[in-house]
């Protein structure tokens, strides 16, 4: 245990990772590794019960999102890493309060937004939709930065090499050729109203945008959101340390006592892809567990989706747990 201890302090220190807005309210995301702009965010926009709000001059489909004020904030947070700085940009949709802001944590950033006073949207709209467009960037200068992408989506995680989308999408991974540069942009908290999009709010751009999932009809006064970005090296390292930020963000992750998690076993349900057991799926099975035992691999558990049995009783689940050494 002590070397792994070791190894991991010895890891290099990642770039710091900055977000600023400018005096018009636009935002950037920088990093020490390269002074030039890492990701230009799009204009910041918000649907309240009064209809779409831009910051983007230019925008058609809404009505202008005035800027009321900026402030710079500063503070300490031991889960993300302590000391913090930022910014947050108050604005008016429509009437209703609506704050966006980010707080810089070294080689992690979050980017925020809060109702303080609350709001009432318009009725509700399909899933796929957004509440808010922020953090939002254009997809083509995503890829001409980040070509890799790899993200999760829906309850059996199945992997995708693009942005996941609606309320079921997962953390996305971006990625530079050979993963010396790597992002994994996640919501940090409200994760069932928390949703994606792959464009902007009106459609006219393709984008990778991040907010509140258009199903959402109101949020309580001082309703805050966070998205978060965070830099490293390497993909298996950065993805470690992300998940070491949400486990701290979330003030300690208790384990669930699952044999699943803790033990080997042989699993032919959704997402083992399990295609090649046309028929007599039954032998097959105790051949696995035949093939185990000889090699001396103790299965703990086998579970058994009955879609893929010959007669094709897709309601029927088998689960045996065998809790031998």
């Amino acid at each position: 245990m002590r070397r792994l201890i070791i190894a991991a302090l010895l890891l290099p220190a990642g770039s710091s990772l900055r977000c600023s807005f400018d005096a018009a309210g636009r935002y950037t995301l920088r990093s020490d590794a390269d002074p030039s702009i890492l990701l230009e965010g799009l204009p910041i926009a918000v649907s309240t019960e009064a209809g779409w709000s831009s910051a983007a001059p230019e925008a058609a489909s809404a009505v202008p999102l005035a800027r009321v004020r900026a402030t710079n904030t500063s503070g300490v947070d031991g889960a993300l890493g302590g000391a913090w700085h930022g910014q947050e940009v108050h604005w008016s949709a429509g009437g209703t309060p609506f704050v966006t802001g980010c707080r810089n944590y070294g080689s992690t950033v979050v980017l925020e937004y809060a109702f303080p006073t609350g709001a009432t949207f318009s009725p509700a709209q399909p899933p796929g939709g957004l509440r808010t467009q922020f953090p939002a960037f254009a997809d083509a200068s995503l890829r001409s930065r980040f070509p890799n992408t790899l993200s999760w989506e829906h309850d059996t995680m199945q992997p995708a090499n693009r942005l996941t989308l609606g309320p079921s999408g997962g953390p996305t991974v971006l990625a530079t050729p050979g993963f010396a540069d790597v992002l994994v942009v996640s919501p940090l908290d409200h994760f069932m109203t928390s949703s994606a999009l792959n464009s902007t709010f009106d459609g006219n751009l393709s984008a990778a945008a991040w907010g509140m999932a258009a199903t959402v009809r109101s949020v309580p006064a001082g309703f805050r959101h966070r998205i978060l970005v965070h830099e490293g090296n390497g993909l298996t390292q950065t993805v470690h340390e992300f998940g070491q930020l949400m486990q701290a963000a979330a003030g300690g992750v208790q384990r669930v006592p699952d044999v699943t998690l803790a033990r080997l076993g042989y699993s032919t349900d959704n997402g083992a892809m399990y295609c090649y057991c046309k028929q007599h799926c039954d032998t097959t099975l105790l051949q696995v567990k035949r093939a185990w035992d000889e090699v001396g691999i103790p299965m703990a558990y086998m579970t058994f989706e009955g879609s893929w049995f010959e007669n094709n009783w897709s309601a029927m689940w088998w689960c045996v747990q065998q809790r031998s050494a």
